[in-house]
């Protein structure tokens, strides 16, 4: 089996992460290289710690491929398709050796596939090494594309597979604001239609615009931007290989769509909230369906937040307060979350179960409301492990022509919960309560003026 070399230094933004996530979901045999693991590999960093991380990356690839063969690829890249055939391509080749072309008349180092100690990849490690062993700062070029340029000239560039740069960088390192363009996803189609062979959108991360590289996970994998159409993609050609890539981490979510409806102290406590927890904090704004209907895009949450491996969703109406337990601890993995909507102070059984009824005949299961009815406000889930029980409530929905709370939201998750035998863990109304004893519990739900309790914070 042949190895996918990655390599990255320090803290990675969330592009990145998003990056590698999808390299490795592409290619179980990819291996992500750090400064700590080098030694591993016979790599000395400290005769690379004189030179730009550029050149580092530069040498250190050359000594992967050189010593073990397999593929490099840049981790700043996103893969739309499996690599194998480019290495197959290397593998295959009289010279062991398979590149593309660069600008400037220069044979491309970010894409690249070898046999160990190959023709090619013999000399421009014999080059490199002379560099590295001098202890002197190299030019910009000098350790990357040069010498391999040099080293294809001599060995006969016809005797190795060259490909063409606009199948691994259709966007070149100088027109890297392509990726924040905004558009539709048909409108950004229309960039891949005319490349249908394109391996993957190599980017660059040191002339990527600012904006993309502050954007949260959540926000690069659903906005209008053309690398979240890119990621996105990847992300479905991914899932069709090796089922759902993405899911990583925990989030507190909220949807606070249709206008801004989160008054600044909720947000704050529920964005408290998520750094306590070590979670990210993600405010959806962007609607998945055209048309304004809050309810289904609550039914759509586990759509929302596919990315994530487990989520605290909050209603946006909802304060945290400081010494909340964390959710996620209390919560086992594999059952859903929720707190009962019957509860001392809040007693609306009577009218919900009126409501409820025609449903309860349609699908054939009844509800025991004071224990399996939830207020939505506030729930934990895995959009993985639970995204059978939103499909159900979707469908469920279909049933009633009812548009209210009591049933188009809660009544409908509640009812797929028990419906798909969903292990339900049901949490002390002091985690969500509703009513005239809202005050003085973990997390209130606040229907109208706030200023009463974000006193506290």
């Amino acid at each position: 089996m042949w190895t996918l070399w990655l390599y990255w230094e320090g803290a990675m933004p969330a592009y990145i992460q998003l990056c590698s996530e999808l390299l490795q979901a592409f290619h179980p045999n990819a291996v992500l290289v750090t400064p700590e693991t080098l030694p591993q590999y016979g790599i000395d960093p400290a005769k690379l710690s004189h030179m730009h991380v550029r050149q580092r990356s530069d040498c250190i690839r050359t000594a992967l491929l050189h010593d073990f063969g397999g593929m490099w690829c840049d981790i700043d890249c996103i893969p739309l398709r499996t690599f194998e055939l480019f290495y197959r391509l290397a593998e295959k080749s009289s010279v062991g050796f398979a590149s593309y072309d660069s600008t400037d008349d220069t044979i491309g180092y970010c894409f690249t596939a070898s046999l160990p100690r190959a023709p090619v990849i013999a000399r421009q490690y014999e080059r490199v090494m002379a560099v590295v062993n001098s202890g002197r700062a190299p030019g910009w070029l000098e350790v990357s594309t040069e010498p391999l340029t040099q080293v294809v000239r001599e060995v006969g560039r016809e005797n190795m597979p060259v490909l063409p740069l606009y199948l691994m960088q259709p966007v070149v390192w100088h027109e890297q604001q392509r990726f924040i363009v905004r558009g539709s996803d048909e409108e950004h189609r229309k960039h891949l239609a005319g490349n249908p062979s394109v391996f993957c959108y190599l980017l660059s991360n040191q002339c990527m615009s600012d904006d993309v590289k502050r954007l949260t996970r959540h926000e690069l994998l659903t906005s209008d931007r053309f690398i979240s159409f890119l990621f996105r993609e990847s992300a479905s050609r991914a899932r069709a290989l090796r089922g759902n890539v993405l899911a990583k981490g925990k989030a507190v979510v909220t949807l606070n769509l249709y206008g801004d409806g989160l008054r600044p102290a909720l947000r704050d406590s529920q964005r408290a909230a998520a750094e306590r927890w070590g979670a990210e904090y993600v405010e959806i704004t962007r609607p998945m369906y055209s048309s304004p209907d809050a309810y289904w895009e609550k039914l759509n949450l586990d759509r929302h937040v596919q990315a994530y491996e487990r989520v605290v969703y909050l209603d946006r109406d909802v304060v945290v307060r400081a010494d909340c337990p964390n959710l996620f601890d209390l919560v086992p993995a594999n059952s859903f979350g929720g707190i009962c909507s019957e509860q001392d102070g809040h007693h609306l059984r009577e009218t919900i179960e009126a409501k409820m009824r025609h449903l309860y005949r349609t699908v054939g299961v009844a509800l025991d409301y004071e224990r399996e009815y939830l207020n939505s406000g506030v729930l934990v889930f895995s959009p993985r492990e639970h995204g059978n029980a939103f499909d159900a409530a979707r469908y469920i929905h279909l049933l009633t022509h009812e548009r209210s709370w009591e049933v188009y939201d809660q009544g409908c998750l509640s009812l797929a919960l028990k419906f798909t035998q969903t292990p339900l863990h049901v949490l002390s109304p002091t985690f969500n309560r509703c009513g005239e004893r809202l005050w003085n519990h973990w997390t209130p739900w606040m229907a109208g003026n706030t200023r009463c309790y974000t006193r506290e914070f």
